[in-house]
């Protein structure tokens, strides 16, 4: 015998695994890459509660925070209405959020031999997280390898659309992907997460 359980509402719209959108011009990438500071990359990992790099196999980068430009909020103003209209077409999610001060953006740097293995971004820690995003930073020519991949029924690692500079991919971060290990030259990704309630 089965019991329904009812619901108020329903949303259809919530199996599409990852959105692309060409949304940054060279210009907008140069004033993002122009924040860079040499002296600021940190070792990425796998960290406990405390803080503690718990697995340094898992993930290999450099990453630097990125904060909106003071002046213009460069690039947050603008990336916000993006994954709004995005989210407003594909998912319905109860978004509300970019966590500069928990949860802040990152430009992550792979390197010969970076690369991130498969993961989800949602975790006990960061359970108000509800959609991922990657914006390309590089030109395609200027690494081989990194490839981001997503889960969604086969292990599909290459679309030669993520790898176009200025392209945004905005996906649920329950959703498993990966980077696949640099073999050459390097690549530059902006990465970060926008907040809601948590599921229940």
């Amino acid at each position: 015998m089965l019991y329904p359980i009812l619901t108020k509402n329903s949303n259809e719209k919530i199996t599409t695994t990852w959105v692309i959108s060409p949304s940054f011009q060279d210009e907008d990438v140069k004033k993002i890459m122009n924040r860079l500071d040499s002296n600021r990359w940190g070792d990425l990992g796998i960290y406990s509660e405390e803080g503690i790099n718990i697995d340094k196999t898992n993930r290999k980068a450099k990453s630097q925070l990125l904060h909106p430009n003071p002046q213009d909020g460069h690039p947050f103003t603008y990336l916000s209405s993006v994954i709004s209209t995005i989210n407003d077409a594909h998912w319905n999610f109860d978004i509300r959020y970019i966590d500069f001060f928990n949860d802040p953006p990152a430009v992550f740097k792979y390197e010969v031999g970076g690369k991130h293995d498969w993961h989800v971004d949602y975790n006990p820690t960061q359970s108000t997280r509800k959609l991922s995003y990657t914006i390309q930073l590089s030109d395609s020519n200027d690494y081989e390898g990194g490839d981001l991949g997503f889960f969604d029924g086969s292990l599909n690692t290459k679309n030669p659309v993520f790898r176009q500079k200025g392209t945004t991919i905005v996906f649920p971060s329950y959703v498993w992907h990966h980077v696949t290990p640099i073999t050459k030259g390097v690549r530059y990704a902006m990465v970060g997460w926008i907040h809601g309630p948590t599921y229940k």
